[in-house]
Protein backbone atom coordinates (compact mmCIF):
# COMPACT_ATOMS: atom_id res chain seq x y z
CA UNK A 1 0.00 0.00 0.00
CA UNK A 2 1.36 3.34 -1.04
CA UNK A 3 1.39 5.96 2.06
CA UNK A 4 -0.22 9.53 0.89
CA UNK A 5 0.85 12.66 2.34
CA UNK A 6 -2.29 14.58 4.06
CA UNK A 7 -0.03 17.11 4.80
CA UNK A 8 -1.15 20.77 3.87
CA UNK A 9 0.05 22.35 0.83
CA UNK A 10 1.51 25.23 3.40
CA UNK A 11 3.49 23.11 5.58
CA UNK A 12 4.77 20.84 2.51
CA UNK A 13 6.26 24.13 1.18
CA UNK A 14 7.65 25.36 4.48
CA UNK A 15 9.45 21.68 5.17
CA UNK A 16 10.82 21.95 1.51
CA UNK A 17 12.15 25.34 2.08
CA UNK A 18 13.38 25.31 6.11
CA UNK A 19 15.25 21.60 4.81
CA UNK A 20 16.80 23.06 1.78
CA UNK A 21 17.95 26.13 3.12
CA UNK A 22 19.37 24.16 6.13
CA UNK A 23 20.75 21.55 3.82
CA UNK A 24 22.47 24.54 1.46
CA UNK A 25 24.00 26.20 4.76
CA UNK A 26 25.65 23.38 6.04
CA UNK A 27 27.01 22.41 2.90
CA UNK A 28 28.82 26.12 2.08
CA UNK A 29 29.66 26.27 5.72
CA UNK A 30 31.72 22.87 4.92
CA UNK A 31 33.72 24.52 2.70
CA UNK A 32 31.97 22.77 -0.80
CA UNK A 33 30.38 25.81 -1.75
CA UNK A 34 32.19 29.69 -1.92
CA UNK A 35 31.50 31.52 0.73
CA UNK A 36 29.76 34.79 1.57
CA UNK A 37 32.29 37.96 2.98
CA UNK A 38 31.74 38.14 6.55
CA UNK A 39 31.52 41.49 8.15
CA UNK A 40 34.33 43.01 10.26
CA UNK A 41 32.20 42.98 13.52
CA UNK A 42 31.41 39.18 13.26
CA UNK A 43 35.32 38.20 12.52
CA UNK A 44 36.12 37.38 15.97
CA UNK A 45 32.61 35.20 16.51
CA UNK A 46 32.88 33.46 12.95
CA UNK A 47 36.69 32.61 13.88
CA UNK A 48 35.65 31.24 17.10
CA UNK A 49 32.93 29.22 16.08
CA UNK A 50 34.91 27.77 13.16
CA UNK A 51 38.47 27.90 14.32
CA UNK A 52 38.42 24.85 16.37
CA UNK A 53 37.12 22.75 13.29
CA UNK A 54 35.24 20.21 15.37
CA UNK A 55 32.54 22.46 16.36
CA UNK A 56 32.02 23.59 12.78
CA UNK A 57 32.30 19.84 11.83
CA UNK A 58 29.52 18.89 14.17
CA UNK A 59 27.21 22.14 13.82
CA UNK A 60 27.03 21.60 10.23
CA UNK A 61 26.78 17.60 9.88
CA UNK A 62 23.85 18.86 12.63
CA UNK A 63 22.42 21.19 10.22
CA UNK A 64 22.40 18.94 7.25
CA UNK A 65 21.52 15.63 8.89
CA UNK A 66 18.08 17.87 10.44
CA UNK A 67 17.62 19.52 6.66
CA UNK A 68 17.19 16.19 4.80
CA UNK A 69 15.14 14.86 7.78
CA UNK A 70 12.66 17.76 7.30
CA UNK A 71 13.23 17.83 3.15
CA UNK A 72 12.40 13.92 2.81
CA UNK A 73 9.38 14.18 5.92
CA UNK A 74 11.63 11.91 8.11
CA UNK A 75 10.55 12.39 11.29
CA UNK A 76 10.31 15.88 11.15
CA UNK A 77 9.05 16.98 14.11
CA UNK A 78 12.83 15.49 16.03
CA UNK A 79 14.19 17.51 13.09
CA UNK A 80 12.96 20.39 14.47
CA UNK A 81 13.79 19.98 17.89
CA UNK A 82 17.49 19.14 16.76
CA UNK A 83 17.18 22.01 14.63
CA UNK A 84 15.77 24.70 17.38
CA UNK A 85 19.45 25.29 19.09
CA UNK A 86 20.91 26.26 16.18
CA UNK A 87 18.36 28.36 14.88
CA UNK A 88 18.63 30.36 18.29
CA UNK A 89 22.08 30.78 17.39
CA UNK A 90 21.36 32.47 14.02
CA UNK A 91 18.40 34.44 15.00
CA UNK A 92 20.73 35.82 18.01
CA UNK A 93 23.71 36.37 15.72
CA UNK A 94 21.56 38.59 13.59
CA UNK A 95 20.11 40.41 16.23
CA UNK A 96 23.29 41.17 17.82
CA UNK A 97 26.00 40.92 15.09
CA UNK A 98 24.89 41.28 11.69
CA UNK A 99 21.22 43.07 11.38
CA UNK A 100 21.68 42.53 7.80
CA UNK A 101 20.76 38.51 8.20
CA UNK A 102 17.51 39.77 9.96
CA UNK A 103 16.05 39.78 6.38
CA UNK A 104 16.74 35.63 6.06
CA UNK A 105 16.29 34.53 9.90
CA UNK A 106 13.35 36.10 10.55
CA UNK A 107 11.40 34.06 8.11
CA UNK A 108 13.45 31.21 9.01
CA UNK A 109 12.19 31.39 12.27
CA UNK A 110 8.82 32.00 11.29
CA UNK A 111 8.67 28.89 9.10
CA UNK A 112 10.09 26.81 11.74
CA UNK A 113 7.73 27.94 14.20
CA UNK A 114 4.68 27.47 11.92
CA UNK A 115 6.20 23.53 11.61
CA UNK A 116 6.39 22.98 15.65
CA UNK A 117 2.77 24.34 15.76
CA UNK A 118 1.57 21.92 13.36
CA UNK A 119 2.99 18.92 15.00
CA UNK A 120 2.44 20.36 18.41
CA UNK A 121 0.24 17.27 19.05
CA UNK A 122 3.52 15.09 18.78
CA UNK A 123 4.94 17.27 21.20
CA UNK A 124 2.81 17.40 23.66
CA UNK A 125 4.09 13.90 25.06
CA UNK A 126 7.66 15.44 25.95
CA UNK A 127 5.42 17.68 28.32
CA UNK A 128 3.06 15.11 30.05
CA UNK A 129 3.84 14.27 33.61
CA UNK A 130 4.86 10.48 33.56
CA UNK A 131 2.00 8.44 35.25
CA UNK A 132 3.92 5.80 36.85
CA UNK A 133 8.15 5.70 37.82
CA UNK A 134 8.37 2.56 39.88
CA UNK A 135 12.14 3.29 41.14
CA UNK A 136 12.53 0.88 43.40
CA UNK A 137 12.17 -2.60 40.97
CA UNK A 138 14.32 -2.62 38.01
CA UNK A 139 11.69 -1.80 35.21
CA UNK A 140 11.75 1.18 32.88
CA UNK A 141 8.82 3.42 33.45
CA UNK A 142 5.86 3.25 31.17
CA UNK A 143 6.50 5.34 27.75
CA UNK A 144 3.47 4.75 25.69
CA UNK A 145 0.32 6.86 27.29
CA UNK A 146 -2.16 4.14 26.90
CA UNK A 147 -5.27 6.33 27.65
CA UNK A 148 -4.55 9.10 24.96
CA UNK A 149 -4.30 5.86 22.24
CA UNK A 150 -7.51 5.03 23.67
CA UNK A 151 -9.32 7.74 22.87
CA UNK A 152 -7.77 7.79 19.08
CA UNK A 153 -7.18 4.13 18.49
CA UNK A 154 -9.48 2.04 20.20
CA UNK A 155 -9.16 -1.06 18.43
CA UNK A 156 -5.06 -0.90 18.88
CA UNK A 157 -5.03 -0.50 23.18
CA UNK A 158 -5.30 -4.53 23.84
CA UNK A 159 -2.01 -4.88 21.44
CA UNK A 160 -0.27 -2.20 23.28
CA UNK A 161 -1.84 -3.74 26.49
CA UNK A 162 0.11 -7.34 25.50
CA UNK A 163 3.05 -5.76 24.26
CA UNK A 164 3.41 -3.82 27.29
CA UNK A 165 3.24 -6.47 29.49
CA UNK A 166 5.79 -8.69 27.61
CA UNK A 167 8.12 -5.83 27.80
CA UNK A 168 7.71 -5.80 31.50
CA UNK A 169 7.78 -9.38 32.34
CA UNK A 170 10.96 -10.06 30.43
Amino acid sequence: MIKTNKDPYFIIALRLVLGAVFIAASVENLGLLPTNIVPTSADIYIQEITGGGVLAIIVRGIQLLAGAMILFNLMVPLALLILAPVMANIVMYSMAINQENLIMALPLLGAMLALMVFYRKIYGVFLKAQYSSNISQDKTPEFIMIDDVEREYPEKVEFLRELNHKLHVS
